[in-house]
């Protein structure tokens, strides 16, 4: 990984890589490391006129930050993101964080403002899946999924946390 790091640097590449790097110190437990290099990933879009990609690269952040039970961080992270960008599928990847940090209110809201969106004839996006996960997760921290419905349980919460 090192020489890819080495080659994208300063190139316009490089937002990714260290976005990549930043999964990969995370699978490793190394948190403190991938929130530096998410940071840097942030920036380098930043500079190079993507604050899209700057928003992606956050709310991939809010994600894994959500997964490993930090929802302060993760809602954090998902105020940034929905700062940079208003990308519906920025919007649903955040209400799927903060669903999984269990703030159901500000996920269903987002959820919600994208499906009107939707409504308003974006066919465009490809949202269904994403809207029908959020949508799982939010039902199950409120309990009110089928207790039968044993997929969307592990959807909400697959290590059984909760």
């Amino acid at each position: 990984m090192q020489e890819q790091s080495l080659w994208a640097t300063g190139k316009p590449e490089e937002d990714g890589q260290l976005s990549d790097e930043s999964d990969t110190e995370a699978y490793y437990g190394r948190l403190r490391k991938a929130r530096e290099l998410t940071r840097k990933a942030v920036e380098s879009a930043k500079r190079n006129g993507s604050t899209d990609t700057a928003a992606l690269w956050q709310v991939n952040e809010a994600l894994r930050e959500a997964e490993f039970g930090n929802t302060a961080l993760a809602r954090k992270a998902v105020a940034a993101a929905m700062s940079l960008s208003s990308r519906p599928d920025i919007e649903l990847l955040g209400a799927l964080a903060l669903a999984r940090s269990g703030d159901t209110v500000q996920s269903s809201a987002l959820a919600d403002k994208v499906a009107a969106e939707f409504d308003r004839g974006m066919p465009h996006l490809d949202t269904n899946g994403l809207a029908q996960s959020a949508g799982a997760m939010m039902q199950v921290r409120r309990g009110k999924a089928d207790g039968g419905d044993a997929r969307l349980r592990r959807l909400a919460d697959p290590e059984g946390r909760r």
